[in-house]
């Protein structure tokens, strides 16, 4: 599993904010879970979106579901920051609240 973050300007050029609609600033944490094809195709598992709320959790496995949560993830990786930048910024930050 990889974590990287999402600046915070994601939507944004260096001359403001435009009115562009990202999925990634209004989806919540979640888990696309996709398993990989069974060589018995009976075995094989269906893609699965899970969603923790405050009161319980849902898993989600409709198809148009699934397309809805990676088309957010595909969104997502769009502006995220790769690894080595993820991690270049958490030792900035931590460093601006030793001083």
């Amino acid at each position: 599993m990889n974590r990287t973050t999402r600046p915070c300007r994601a939507g944004c050029s260096d001359d403001g904010c435009t009115n562009s609609y990202h999925l990634g600033l209004t989806t919540k944490d979640f888990v696309l879970l996709e398993f990989p094809t069974h060589p018995n195709p009976t075995l094989s598992e269906p893609p699965v979106v899970y969603v923790e709320g405050f009161t319980g959790a849902l898993y989600l496995d409709r198809p148009d579901e699934i397309d809805q949560y990676r088309a957010a993830w595909a969104e997502i990786r769009a502006v995220a920051l790769s690894e080595r930048q993820t991690r270049e910024l958490v030792l900035t930050i931590a460093k601006e609240y030793e001083e």
